[in-house]
């Protein structure tokens, strides 16, 4: 069955919905993108609030922005773990959380744990990173521009 995928309002292609999820690929069209950035894909968290993410393979945690954790209602006080980061751009520190669920187009992880931390060039967004991916098989299409997931 194929259903149409409304992104930010506008339509962005259809998505193969499976009968059973276990052993089939979930498609998930995303706009194309500069070459070397990561695609951007939509997910809902603790399934009440759509959140901008970009796929990295290369990012161990899922960091989300501190305006999402603000809008689930997490709260952040002294007693909030404090994490250290380390990218290519150097180091910093960030707050950890736990989500109740991350879901992409029926495809989902529970109990997840993530970094509250907004990022440099696009501060609604975050990262999807592979606490998030290893639950799946991952296949980044580029030219297709469609990244797929089955659950493992």
């Amino acid at each position: 069955m194929r259903v149409p995928v409304q992104t930010g309002g506008t339509r962005t292609g259809a998505v193969h919905v499976p009968t059973r999820a276990s052993s089939t690929w979930q498609l998930i069209p995303y706009p194309p993108t500069e070459k070397g950035r990561e695609p951007p894909v939509y997910a809902v968290l603790n399934k009440s609030y759509r959140q901008k993410f970009f796929i990295d393979t290369g990012a161990t945690t899922t960091i989300i922005p501190a305006a999402a954790a603000a809008a689930l209602g997490i709260r952040i006080d002294d007693t909030t773990p404090v994490v250290g980061l380390q990218g290519v751009a150097g180091s910093d520190l960030a707050y950890q959380v736990r989500l109740e669920s991350i879901e992409i187009e029926r495809q989902t992880v529970f109990d997840i744990r993530a970094i509250v931390y907004d990022l440099g060039e696009d501060e609604n967004a975050g990262l999807l990173g592979n606490d998030f991916l290893q639950s799946f098989q991952v296949d980044l299409d580029s030219i297709k521009g469609v990244l797929k997931l089955r659950k493992r």
